[in-house]
C-alpha cells in the first residue's frame, strides 16, 4: 500500500496543473484509506489475540479445552476470590483438580490478600488466567479495588488464556446488571456496591447454570 502512495507522488512531477490536483486527490484518499485499513487491523489483531473458555462448571467440561488451545500447557494464575465467602465452595478445588490433570501448573492469587504489585507480578509470569465462581458482585468489587481487573484485561489481550467459571465467566462482559436476578448485590461483603461496569473481554453476556438447579428460574430470567 505504500508503494502506490509513493508512485502517486513521483506522477506529480510531470503532469498538467488540473491532473496535478487529481493525482494529489487521490494520493489524499489512498492515504485515508491505508490509514483506515491499518486502523482495522490493529483492532482485528487485538480481537484475535483474546483467547477465553467460559463456561458454568469447569471440572465439567474441562476435557474440552485441549480442544481449544491444542498440546498448550503451561502455569496458571488461579484467582478463587469469589468464592472467598460462599458456603459451597468445593467447585473451587474441582477446578485447581481439573487444571493440574490437564498438565497445568496452577498459581493460587487470592485477590483480597494481594498487593497491586503482586497481582501484576503473578499475572505476568502466568500463561493462562482461571477465574472461579461465587459471588460476581464480591469478586469485581475486589478486582477493581485492587487494580486486577485492569490488569487481567491487559494480559487477555496480550495472548493470555482467560479461562472464567460462572461468576468468572459472567465478569467478562461489559456489564453485570443483568446478572442481579442470579446473584446477591446486598451482603455484609459488598455494602456499596454500584458499579456494575465488568471487564468487557466479551461483547455479550453469559448466562451460566442455565436449566440447573438451583438456577432455572433466576437464568431463565
Amino acid at each position: 500500500m505504500i508503494g502506490v502512495v509513493w508512485l502517486l507522488f513521483l506522477s506529480l512531477t510531470s503532469c498538467s496543473g488540473s491532473r496535478r490536483q487529481e493525482l494529489q486527490c487521490e494520493s489524499y484518499q489512498t492515504e485515508k484509506y491505508i490509514m483506515k485499513t491499518e486502523k482495522y487491523i490493529m483492532k482485528t489483531e487485538k480481537y484475535i489475540m483474546k483467547r477465553l473458555f467460559l463456561c458454568s462448571s469447569f471440572a465439567d467440561v474441562a476435557d474440552l479445552l485441549p480442544e481449544l488451545v491444542g498440546k498448550e500447557r503451561g502455569t496458571v494464575t488461579f484467582i478463587p476470590t469469589a468464592a472467598l465467602h460462599e458456603e459451597y465452595n468445593l467447585y473451587v478445588e474441582e477446578g485447581r483438580t481439573a487444571l493440574e490433570r490437564l498438565g497445568y501448573t496452577v498459581e493460587e492469587l487470592e485477590i483480597t490478600q494481594a498487593t497491586a504489585e503482586v497481582i501484576e507480578q503473578t499475572l505476568e509470569r502466568n500463561d493462562c488466567i482461571y477465574v472461579s465462581g461465587g459471588n460476581l458482585f464480591f469478586l469485581m468489587q475486589e478486582l477493581r479495588r485492587k487494580g486486577a481487573d485492569r490488569a487481567i484485561v491487559r494480559r487477555v489481550e496480550a495472548g493470555a488464556l482467560y479461562i472464567g467459571e460462572s461468576a468468572g465467566s459472567m465478569i467478562a462482559a461489559p456489564n453485570i446488571a443483568y446478572a442481579q436476578v442470579m446473584d446477591a448485590v446486598a451482603t455484609p461483603y459488598t455494602p456499596n456496591f454500584r458499579d456494575f461496569d465488568a471487564l468487557g473481554l466479551v461483547d455479550f453476556y453469559t448466562v451460566p447454570h442455565y436449566g440447573c438447579e438451583p438456577f432455572e428460574e433466576s437464568a431463565e430470567e
